[in-house]
């Protein structure tokens, strides 16, 4: 059978960036299967000669898909690893005062809100590493993703982490494809095998990765194993039961067809594809996750489908409005649902669902809303700051964009009015993915044909 090589075939365009991500993930994988505490020291050797051997590109890559390794290691070491490597190998052009002064003044603005008494300037950097890693990004000269290496990268480690967070739970917790629990660790401790991420943030980072390669698939340079790895995704956010992903995978497909500029009629193909896949999907579904539909579907038709989120949008919405201080200077980032928990003392108990257990300790939980998070952290100046930021991001490349490469970043703002966004590490490293994805701009180049089987 002939096919196009550019779009069906399996091409391994970065050998050696495969290797060294495959023993990253083996790393991973003895330490999370098997049990292994390794010490940290191996994850940063390992991320310097990862590095040190990748292209600019290929770093850019390795940065997106460390959010997916959260749990087995400190991930903001490994991405400082990598801005080093990368400012080393790649440079900075010419400084672009307008693209560095949004992480300037939040910083600035950031040590005007906490006490000098315990910080370090490293610790100071670390919490602000994801911003860091976008601004030296934004600083250089546009890079070439056009093979949709990072954008791949990061969807495949997702699905990586989600198996490892599969097998862990089996062993350790007892999970069960046909239990009615939720894939992931909520509240347990588990000390040798680190489940890697909790529930939503696994149906977080699973819907992101579809986002990621449905604009791969408009650009039509889509592989066969990318429709496999969507679906296996996919299977994922139902395993988490997670209904703001479960929900999100409905938006993204919803925001495609609303930024798809000149519509086309389906190929016979095409729709007998999209037709197995769905009825692949609804097959599994109807066997082997019959109870975890069922479970979906019990949390859907929950009192409060909110799950808490309402009582603490209420309470933060309470806090902004007590002071006109808060409102327009916020409170600080560093640690501030702690903050909270001093100034308001028991008032959680107003507010069910607003307070967790952290140590043994009652602390506030954070704001679930992202707009509405800034503003509490950062105040209407910090907004104006995020919305600089934004649009430096938009601004770093020149070149002509179709309305489809925004779309990450829209769906990043909009899956955030339910979520965390400042104090979220993963949203943040979501935000270089977007902006990936903004200057993922395919290059048009003549088929090479070749014999498939």
């Amino acid at each position: 059978m002939i096919r196009d090589s550019n779009r069906l075939s399996l091409k391994l365009g970065h050998p050696r960036f495969a290797v060294l991500m495959t023993g990253f993930w083996m790393i991973s994988l003895i330490r999370v299967v098997l049990g292994f505490n390794l010490p940290i020291y191996i994850y940063l050797i390992y991320s310097v000669v990862l590095c040190v051997l990748s292209t600019p590109v290929e770093i850019v890559s390795f940065m997106c898909s460390l959010i997916a390794f959260s749990g087995s290691f400190q991930y903001r070491y490994g991405l400082l690893i990598a801005i080093i490597v990368f400012i080393a190998k790649k440079g900075i052009k010419k400084l672009n005062i307008r693209l560095v002064i949004p992480l300037l003044l939040m910083m600035v603005w950031e040590l005007a809100h906490i006490s000098m008494s315990g910080l370090t300037v490293y610790g100071f950097l670390q919490e602000f590493s994801e911003l860091i890693a976008l601004t030296v990004i934004m600083l250089s000269e546009p890079l070439d993703y056009s093979d949709g290496l990072p954008i791949r990268t990061f969807s495949y480690c997702t699905l990586f982490s989600c198996f490892l967070n599969l097998i862990a739970s089996i062993l350790v917790l007892g999970f069960s494809l046909t239990s009615m629990n939720r894939l992931g660790k909520i509240g347990i401790d588990i000390s040798d095998f680190q489940s890697l991420i909790d529930p939503n943030t696994m149906g977080f980072m699973c819907a992101f990765a579809i986002c990621g390669l449905v604009l791969i698939r408009h650009k039509k340079r889509e592989y066969t194993s990318d429709y496999i790895v969507s679906l296996l995704l996919f299977i994922f956010i139902l395993l988490s039961q997670s209904k703001s992903a479960i929900l999100g995978v409905i938006v993204i497909y919803i925001l495609f067809v609303f930024f798809t500029e000149k519509p086309k009629s389906v190929s016979p193909k095409k729709f007998f594809r999209v037709i197995m896949i769905l009825g692949i999907a609804v097959l599994l579904s109807g066997t082997l996750f019959k109870t975890i539909i069922q479970a979906v579907i019990q949390r859907f038709q929950a009192n409060d489908i909110t799950t808490g989120r309402s009582a603490i949008f209420m309470f933060y919405t309470m806090h902004l409005f007590s002071s006109v201080k808060y409102m327009l200077f916020g409170i600080g980032l560093f640690n501030y649902n702690s903050q909270i928990t001093k100034l308001y003392g028991n008032l959680w108990e107003s507010y069910p669902g607003l307070a967790t257990y952290r140590d043994d300790v009652i602390v506030y939980k954070p704001s679930h809303n992202n707009i509405q998070e800034i503003l509490v952290v950062w105040g209407i100046i910090g907004m104006i700051l995020v919305i600089l930021l934004i649009k430096a991001m938009i601004d770093h490349y020149s070149g002509q964009k179709e309305k489809i490469n925004y779309i990450p970043m829209i769906f990043l703002f909009i899956y955030g009015l339910q979520g965390e966004f400042l104090s979220a590490g993963g949203a943040l490293m979501l935000l270089m993915f977007s902006l990936v994805c903004m200057e993922y701009i395919p290059i048009k180049k003549k088929s090479n044909r070749i014999l498939t089987i």
